[in-house]
């Protein structure tokens, strides 16, 4: 007959209760209320006996692996032709970002954050003034810049967004305020659109965004031919003679 652990289950309560006895209780007395009709009435379960082994993974685990060959059929590395592919002419970081994100997926989203603003703009009751009172239609440029701030507050971690404008000199960062005031940024991040919702498909559950996801896929595909024997994973690094920072080397 199984034996219940010292922690069960009562079946009519869902309570867990212990089935050990209390030292400072008499014989006669337990920790589990019994029903003078059915008697207690416990779940027993098992556990397993001795420690769990737990396999140990190390960083010199990780090589490189000369021979990998992919899943798939048809799936064949040519090292002649990959690295990074057609880079622009003069290598600026405006001029990557955009090699991912281009001037016809970005327009895509200047478009639809205006007309998501002019909708919203419509439903706001005659007389009532909020921050969308404010709106002025975006343009390609701030857009652009409006997701390199968002890039930036990655780097730059704050406990709200609003403390990327404080005045607090313990807080104080002046370039997101020197780029855009705090209700700008704010009226962008409300309004940001990718697609318009009469247009998308609603059985997509990326319907939101599946514009924007497809141009980045096909992008980093046009951009980027992988070698055949990447391997990512962290290994120690040593800065200045002082180990534990941990990289990700590909």
């Amino acid at each position: 007959m199984p034996q219940p652990c010292p922690e069960a289950v009562h079946k009519k309560s869902g309570v867990s209760v212990s089935l050990e006895r209390n030292p400072e209780l008499g014989e006669g007395d337990d920790d589990v209320e019994e029903n003078p009709e059915e008697g207690p009435s416990v779940v027993p379960c098992s556990r397993p006996e001795g420690p769990v082994p737990v396999e140990e993974v190390r960083s010199s685990d990780w090589r490189t692996a000369v021979d990998f060959t992919p899943p798939g059929p048809g799936i064949e590395f040519d090292s002649s032709i990959s690295g990074v592919q057609n880079p622009p002419e003069t290598p600026t970081a405006v001029n990557c970002f955009k090699m991912f994100l281009s001037v016809e997926t970005v327009g895509e989203i200047v478009e639809e954050t205006n007309r998501y603003a002019s909708e919203q703009q419509g439903k706001t009751a005659i007389g009532v003034i909020g921050k969308l009172s404010k709106w002025v239609p975006t343009c390609l440029n701030e857009v652009y810049t409006f997701l390199a701030i968002a890039l930036l507050m990655g780097l730059v971690r704050k406990s709200t967004l609003r403390e990327y404008w404080s005045t607090d000199p313990v807080l104080l960062t002046p370039f997101f305020a020197s780029v855009f005031s705090q209700d700008r940024f704010l009226n962008l991040l409300r309004c940001l659109h990718f697609v318009n919702p009469a247009h998308a498909d609603t059985r997509d559950p990326l319907n939101k965004i599946r514009n924007v996801f497809n141009a980045l896929t096909s992008a980093f595909k046009r951009s980027f031919i992988p070698y055949k024997g990447p391997v990512c994973g962290r290994i120690p690094d040593v800065v200045e003679g002082s180990s534990g920072i941990s990289a990700i080397y590909p």
